[in-house]
């Protein structure tokens, strides 16, 4: 079997160095976000050609990661950052839907929770922060809110760098 090895270089419009990129999950669209403390999306179109259809401005520091909600919750972005917040974007429109207040340090990483996980229009989202702990949220998503968090993992005695939920 032939692997294929191509790497292309993307143009974006950041500012300063990207931390992460992501696709949707058709792989229709592209996440970016950068020390630049922006989040921007792109179509991808065919032909590998991409077109920029949003720039998600608000958080106060540089975003480290982003991430995309399940398409049965609509074209939902999370994004974390070293502000301390991590945030929920509806991508069509470019609103903050909700900030997530509660970490002492940088948040790392977020992820949403499988869709099975979900309940009605309750999503599940995880962070992982420098202040050593994991915070599990529940999202609803028809009230506009500063989230709390559902549960808080304590324990670990160093920065927790990445989280992630199981399938099963």
């Amino acid at each position: 079997a032939k692997i294929a090895r191509t790497m292309q270089k993307v143009a974006t419009s950041h500012e300063d160095l990207i931390h992460d990129v992501q696709l949707d999950y058709y792989g229709k669209r592209m996440a970016t976000c950068s020390s630049d403390r922006t989040v921007k999306v792109y179509d991808v179109v065919e032909g590998g050609e991409r077109r920029q259809v949003a720039d998600l401005k608000g958080h106060d520091g540089p975003v480290w990661q982003v991430a995309w909600a399940h398409p049965m919750f609509g074209n939902l972005l999370a994004s974390c950052s070293y502000d301390r917040k991590a945030k929920v974007w509806r991508v069509a429109d470019g609103e903050c839907l909700l900030t997530f207040f509660g970490h002492k340090a940088w948040v790392s990483s977020v992820c949403f929770a499988p869709r099975k996980l979900a309940t009605n229009h309750h999503l599940k989202m995880l962070t992982a922060s420098g202040d050593c702990t994991l915070k599990d949220w529940e999202l609803t998503l028809d009230a506009k809110h500063a989230g709390q968090a559902d549960r808080t993992f304590y324990g670990h005695k160093s920065w927790v760098l990445s989280c992630g939920y199981s399938s099963d």
